[in-house]
């Protein structure tokens, strides 16, 4: 209000007759009031009402403003703020101030309204005369501020309790633990393959699944239980109270057991399991330390074989702590050029002239040393670096090769053979990657061979049929990688465009030992020659090896008996005092036919 409505309610707040008879200062308070969504009501230092406008009578519940004037307010009106009743002549007598309070309008058992509400005492020409009552509905605010903090607590899509929830309620739990000693259990639940939900069905379905997921981990646990949805796919379950870790993997044994029923989603039937890190909190344990170990514990449950839970322990942690310490310094291998590229030589199995190589990754960390592709590469697959390193990888290779192309123009070229993980050669881009490296470094496409394993020819079989035709397209050759190791089908080599078939290490391991090694390496060289594909031996250490491979008639090898994974330069020397040794091979059984020749003649005559 400005100076002048407020000198108005001044007035209105005088009990002088001759005030509040008149007419004109009637009439402009209600000018001012009656239009307004708030309650005014005007009081005299009795907290009597002497004025009251149309909202503030709707909110009394009173027929009309002439049934309210001159009765207590206490008697028209309760207002409770934080559960008690507001005193009406106290804070009129005290001339109490109070601007945009909350309260509740009604008795504690009846129909309510939350209002916000202001109080200003009010003088007339200096002296106390009374107060006015400004009273505002904020109850669809409220609803609206309610329901903002439900969202902000809540997971969206099941309803569960979020992250942001489940840590101030552990938070409470574990305050309570310091001054009662009790513990609590904790189950960090991450649904199994889930992804493969995702891309098989699409995230309507995965978003439906979850769903319903939630509702059963809900059914499946005690009221007193908390679930939340933590992430995309994990679920953290607080047990308050636990009596000991035997309640806990009890509770974890009822959740897998609940999860075992099939998942009615649209129409389809979907199976899914969880892998479950199980752990009770400990004296002075700290929240993060808490969240750490049950994370490490469901890792550990996925590496044992998913489907079942593990109880947490300080090596669990000890391990996840290592293993997101190398992720950090992988990225930052990445970042700085710490990665190097070996490459080990490819050569013909009779004869031993060299055709290609294959190339394989080394990290070579300024802390840790030299590191193999098993010491780092299932970390990048985990967290998708796999990614830019394989592109890294591919590029390297490719430029390599085409180097060694220019700089000995006069020799054979080699293939170049790049390993491409199941992440990988999912990528939608894959093979405009592929081009588009080709065309930056100049290397003929044929010269390039891209190694996938057969997990990846099981999954999208349309897709991959798709991805490895698009790759043909372009020239580039595709061999099956360590063939024999994993769900070996025979029928994958009709099936898909492969060219080359990398036979794995373990069936040369037995080749000269096991004619059961021996009858399936002979079986798969000779389907691959009739497919008009190119078997390659792996791990070929001892010349016996090789010997039999010739006698099979396996064209190509690879292994220690040639030579291990050599740097770019070490292998340039390889290379040259191969062109050699071939040569000296050549001059030598020219040497010896010219012998023999003489030799001949000499008989003859």
């Amino acid at each position: 209000w400005d100076e002048r409505d407020r000198t108005t309610l001044v007035a209105l707040a005088g009990v002088a007759g001759d005030v509040l008879r008149s007419a004109e200062v009637i009439a402009r308070l209600r000018t001012i009031t009656n239009s307004q969504t708030e309650g005014v009501i005007a009081l005299d230092l009795d907290a009597c009402i002497t004025f009251a406008n149309p909202a503030a009578v709707s909110m009394l519940k009173a027929t009309n403003a002439q049934a309210l004037l001159g009765a207590p307010l206490r008697e028209k009106l309760t207002l409770r703020h934080r559960r008690r009743t507001l005193d009406f002549d106290t804070m009129v007598a005290q001339r109490v101030s109070a601007q945009d309070a909350d309260a509740i309008i009604g008795p504690s058992d009846g129909d309510t309204l939350d209002i916000a509400y202001s109080m200003t005492p009010l003088h007339a020409e200096g002296v106390h005369v009374g107060a006015v009552l400004v009273m505002r509905n904020v109850t669809e605010r409220r609803a609206f501020q309610d329901e903002l903090t439900r969202r902000a607590l809540h997971d969206e899509l099941t309803g569960l309790p979020n992250r942001r929830l489940l840590i101030e309620r552990l938070d409470h739990a574990l305050s309570r633990s310091r001054t009662t000693g009790v513990h609590h259990g904790l189950l960090f639940l991450d649904l199994d393959r889930f992804k493969l939900v995702n891309d098989s069905y699409g995230h309507v379905v995965g978003d439906k699944l979850l769903m319903q997921v939630a509702a059963r981990l809900v059914a499946g646990l005690a009221p007193s239980d908390s679930v939340a949805r933590v992430s995309g796919d994990e679920f953290i379950i607080l047990i308050e109270d636990a009596a000991d870790v035997d309640a806990v993997t009890l509770a974890a044994e009822r959740v897998l057991n609940v999860l075992q029923e099939p998942f009615d989603v649209d129409g389809h039937h979907i199976f899914s399991s969880a892998s479950i890190g199980v752990g009770l909190t400990r004296d002075g344990q700290e929240r993060d330390d808490i969240l750490a170990m049950i994370d490490a514990a469901a890792y550990a449950a996925k590496a044992a074989g998913r489907n079942c839970f593990c109880v947490s322990t300080d090596a669990s942690v000890h391990e996840s702590r290592a293993r997101l310490d190398l992720e950090v310094s992988l990225r930052t291998g990445l970042d700085e050029d710490q990665l190097e590229l070996h490459y080990q030589p490819i050569v013909e199995s009779d004869g031993g002239e060299m055709v290609g190589a294959e190339a394989l990754i080394r990290w070579r960390s300024p802390e840790r040393g030299v590191l193999w592709p098993g010491q780092f590469v299932p970390m990048a697959e985990e967290t998708g670096l796999i990614i830019p390193m394989g592109r890294w990888v591919l590029e390297q290779s490719c430029r390599t090769a085409q180097r060694w192309n220019v700089q000995h123009p006069e020799r054979k070229a080699l293939s170049v053979s790049v390993n491409l993980s199941a992440l990988q050669f999912s990528q939608h881009r894959l093979t405009e990657t592929v081009a588009r490296i080709l065309k930056n470094t100049g290397l003929p496409a044929q010269q390039l061979c891209l190694e996938i394993t057969e997990t990846v020819l099981m999954t999208e079989t349309v897709a991959t049929l798709a991805t490895l035709e698009s790759l043909h397209s372009l020239g580039v050759r595709v061999a099956i990688d360590d063939f024999g190791t994993g769900y070996s089908s025979l029928s994958y080599l009709k099936r898909f465009p492969i060219d080359v078939v990398k036979l794995d290490r373990t069936f040369i391991e037995g080749l000269v030992t096991d004619p059961v090694d021996a009858e399936i390496a002979g079986a798969v060289v000779r389907l691959s020659s009739a497919l008009g594909m190119t078997t390659v031996a792996e791990g070929v250490e001892t010349d016996a090896q090789r010997r039999m491979l010739v006698q099979l008639n396996c064209p190509l090898m690879q292994g220690y008996l040639t030579a291990r994974p050599l740097t770019e330069s070490d292998f340039e020397i390889f290379w040259n005092n191969n062109i050699e040794a071939r040569r000296a091979a050549v001059d030598n059984s020219n040497v010896t036919d010219i012998q023999r020749h003489r030799t001949n003649r000499q008989q003859t005559s």
